[in-house]
């Protein structure tokens, strides 16, 4: 299905360390990504290092604006991911099968959901830009370092 070719001696992104561990999850299982980030969490927390995750996904559009998704791949491939793999699909389909959310709720739930989305996206458009000195705040710990613009070097 679609470009599956990838060009390195070891396709498995996630083995492909000698010294960083790694484990491959689903991207399209909602659970099975937040279990890995769980794990993640509690492996890293409890001093084991880095580990590499491997989280693969589908796109369901091309790659920009001037690609259609449709020279490498059919309708026909993207239709059957969507029907067979699409996450949310799948989230909802096993709320529903156990009993963890009626039809009602999950369409109150969507309704709730895509209200935050709007509001989320009109406070984004009418909003002011972050000034340049915002860019990592609340990201970096530690010692500073400096990073230079076109017209001026701020330090993080």
């Amino acid at each position: 299905m679609g470009a599956q070719a990838r060009h390195a001696a070891n396709t498995d992104f996630y083995r492909r360390s000698e010294y960083i561990p790694g484990i491959w999850v689903d991207g399209m299982d909602v659970l099975a990504c937040r279990e890995a980030g769980r794990f993640l969490k509690q492996w890293c927390l409890n001093g084991n290092g880095p580990l590499c995750l491997e989280l693969e996904s589908y796109r369901y559009m091309g790659h920009s604006m001037s690609d259609p998704g449709t020279s490498y791949r059919t309708r026909d491939d993207v239709q059957k991911v969507k029907e067979e793999r699409d996450s949310l699909a799948k989230l909802t389909a096993r709320l529903l099968r156990e009993k963890i959310l009626t039809e009602d709720e999950l369409k109150a739930l969507e309704r709730a959901t895509n209200k935050a989305t709007d509001a989320a996206v009109a406070e984004a458009q009418t909003g002011e830009d972050t000034h340049f000195e915002e860019v990592a705040t609340d990201i970096y710990a530690g010692e500073r370092f400096p990073v230079r613009s076109v017209d001026h070097t701020i330090h993080f």
